[in-house]
């Protein structure tokens, strides 16, 4: 937690590895706990692997976590060393996603999920998953807040069977139980702009003597900053204020000011969802069509073969 003071920069995605995998005498695996209190402390990302047999054990260990900046992976993944293959943490190349989706976009306001994972061959169990369908593996992971991967190519039987080829990261939840952060894009894009304002402000913003054009200098600063997280895609918007109600003379004398701001993250596609009917009405269309070649065809129209009649 103190990488800052070391090397100057601070980390953004912690990989837990395989010692944080599993729960321990029937509880909290103590090295996620102290990875997780380090990731809430930097405001980044852990990613832990849940290290279950089964999807069962996967559930318990996710009911020891509560914290936003926890991402959990499901199963382990089948990599080649050497002439081998062998079963690793699957936290390793699920971070590895987000690396690659910010390097793409630009910036770590977008889910890693729904990427094609290069290096692994596949899953170390079978994690069921079909397409347009929620009853099944896969999905029981994501509802719960833990990722997995799906096949990059389908091969399933009348049963669900597949070989476990699965290589694509699925997932873009966290482990929070407030609603408002369970997606992990919406979280980082949040830890970004907070992280920003702290480091950006503070070289020149404190210290100064307290005016109306050093408040309105700091304002246009932060809305700019906001225009242009809008103008990416990462917000929906944000909005800079002064409230009166929270700037009390005492704390203004005391060299305190309270500068407010909203901002809505985007958050991703996460369920794609479409409405299937029929309409008669169409057939309209198809009697008018056939009545336009019909006269084009035998000359005049049912009234006019009436009327000869």
């Amino acid at each position: 937690s103190y990488a800052r003071g070391h090397v100057g920069v601070e980390p953004d995605i912690i990989v837990a590895g395989g010692r944080a995998a599993g729960r321990v005498d029937n509880a909290k695996n103590p090295y996620a706990a102290a990875v997780e209190s380090v990731c809430a402390k930097l405001k980044a990302i852990g990613v832990f692997d849940t290290g279950g047999p089964d999807s069962e054990a996967s559930l318990e260990y996710r009911a020891d976590f509560s914290s936003r900046y926890s991402y959990l992976v499901d199963p382990y993944v089948r990599v080649a060393s050497g002439s081998s293959i062998v079963t690793r943490p699957a936290s390793p190349w699920a971070a590895s996603m987000f690396v690659k989706k910010d390097k793409l976009k630009g910036g770590p306001y977008w889910s890693p999920s729904n990427q094609d994972v290069l290096g692994i061959l596949g899953t170390a169990r079978p994690v069921t998953y079909f397409d347009g369908e929620v009853d099944h593996e896969a999905n029981l992971l994501n509802e719960a807040g833990i990722a997995t991967f799906i096949p990059s190519r389908v091969v399933q039987g009348a049963g669900g069977q597949f070989s476990p080829n699965g290589r694509i990261l699925w997932g873009n939840r966290t482990a929070s139980e407030d609603a408002l952060w369970k997606f992990v894009n919406v979280v980082r894009t949040r830890a970004v702009i907070e992280k920003a304002i702290v480091s950006s402000f503070r070289p020149w913003a404190l210290d100064e003597n307290m005016s109306a054009q050093h408040v309105l200098a700091i304002m246009r600063s932060l809305q700019s900053f906001l225009d242009d997280l809008t103008a990416v895609g990462a917000i929906l918007g944000g909005r800079v204020y002064w409230d009166r109600d929270m700037n009390s003379n005492a704390s203004l004398r005391m060299g305190k000011l309270r500068i407010e701001f909203d901002a809505e993250e985007t958050p991703p596609l996460e369920d794609l969802i479409f409405g299937s009917r029929r309409n008669e009405r169409y057939f309209d269309t198809l009697a008018d069509d056939i009545q336009r070649r019909i006269s084009v065809e035998f000359g005049g129209s049912i009234a006019d073969y009436m009327a000869a009649a």
